[in-house]
């Protein structure tokens, strides 16, 4: 009896490492999204000086000369897939473990992006452990479910 609390309680545990990783990532890149497309310039959120930097992906006339594309990828791609992930991990369904592992790698590959795209900060290379700690969450609990 007493090692079924104590693995009920890992799993509870793991459930809410789960909740934190999708919502934190999720909503801010929500926020990310918002600010982008609130002043597409960049300007307000101190991001305007990257834009020239996006001149080297294709259609870059077109689809990157402010942030609302960015801000519409930012959001489809980091914001809403973790929210929905966060309300499956809030419903402990199983199926939220192994989805939480593949949007920290998800994340990890929009970070090196960054990387190829931007000049090093401490910013994404923050993101990119985060990323990584999101997927290693994801993945002991799917593996580890006890």
């Amino acid at each position: 009896m007493m090692k079924q609390t104590v693995m009920g309680q890992k799993t509870s545990r793991g459930w809410g490492k789960l909740l934190f990783w999708n919502l934190f990532i999720g909503i801010g890149a929500i926020v990310g999204s918002v600010g982008m497309w609130i002043d597409p310039s960049g300007k307000a959120m101190g991001l305007a000086e990257q834009l020239p930097y996006f001149q080297v992906l294709p259609f870059a006339n077109y689809l990157f000369q402010d942030f609302v594309v960015p801000g519409v990828a930012l959001m489809l791609v980091n914001g809403l897939p973790n929210l929905f992930v966060a309300w499956l991990a809030w419903r402990k369904r199983p199926i939220a473990a192994p989805l939480n592992a593949c949007l920290g790698v998800v994340l990890m590959l929009w970070v090196s992006l960054q990387f190829y795209l931007f000049p090093l900060n401490p910013v994404s290379t923050l993101y990119l452990f985060f990323g990584f700690t999101q997927a290693l969450t994801g993945w002991h609990l799917s593996h580890c479910p006890n």
